[in-house]
């Protein structure tokens, strides 16, 4: 789908780990000026919602949460993403059964 040699080109940052296991599960995507996105979401809302779930990771370990207000935004665009990431692969899917 994309190009992981040229992650560093990307405003959306991550490393190869993360890009090989998001592209894996049909997560990503291009915008119209060709920056890396997550499916579902602008440039700025995968930003936010790249760091906000690594900042959850980290704070799952010391015990804080979320404000309601960052956990309704999260909530909205993981709908969002996750809507746009199944249709992802039923597409992909479809295109794999299409070549057989």
């Amino acid at each position: 789908m994309t190009d992981a040699p040229m992650l560093e080109l990307y405003q959306l940052k991550m490393d190869l780990g993360e890009y090989e296991y998001l592209d894996y599960m049909c997560a990503l995507t291009k915008d119209e000026n060709g920056e890396l996105v997550l499916a579902g979401l602008n440039l700025e809302e995968s930003i936010w919602y790249m760091t906000s779930n690594r900042q959850w990771l980290q704070d799952r370990m010391t015990g804080r949460h979320r404000s309601r207000d960052d956990r309704e935004k999260y909530l909205e665009l993981a709908e969002r993403h996750q809507m746009a990431r199944i249709q992802q692969v039923i597409a992909t899917a479809s295109d794999r059964a299409r070549d057989r």
